[in-house]
């Protein structure tokens, strides 16, 4: 079990998994707590508001998982530089996820299906983005 265990965690594609899994459980946790709040009571722009700092909040919290753990030993990047990139190929992936979401609906697709299947055709996007560019291993490593 222990062996299993140690295979698994060798592969950056399982790192991966958890700390998007990891992700998502902060995402959630903190919408829960923050629509607990008064002003999210109000009106649809405060729940809009609420959910994009939210976003933030969770993809900086998955930035610092995946730069020390999931690729915890590429360093090829400047800490900036590597923020900025993790966040522009965070952005494409929402995009992604956004728009095959509403084609899929407007085709006719069960809208849970469409969120699963555009959630995860933006995952894999993004793992492709962190690994080649994002988390990039340096030439001398």
């Amino acid at each position: 079990m222990i062996k299993l265990a140690q295979r698994c965690l060798a592969d950056k594609r399982f790192r991966f998994l958890i700390s998007g899994g990891l992700g998502f459980v902060v995402y959630m946790g903190l919408l829960a707590g923050f629509f607990q709040l008064p002003f999210t009571q109000t009106s649809n722009l405060n729940i809009v508001v609420t959910n994009i700092i939210v976003t933030e909040l969770s993809m900086l919290f998955a930035f610092r998982m995946h730069n020390h753990f999931t690729w915890q030993h590429d360093k090829a990047h400047s800490f900036g530089k590597r923020f900025l990139q993790f966040h522009i190929a965070s952005g494409i992936g929402l995009a992604l996820r956004h728009l095959s979401f509403g084609i899929m609906v407007y085709t006719g697709i069960d809208k849970y299906i469409a969120g699963a299947v555009s959630s995860i055709l933006a995952a894999i996007v993004n793992y492709f983005c962190y690994d080649r560019i994002v988390f990039k291993a340096a030439k001398n490593d």
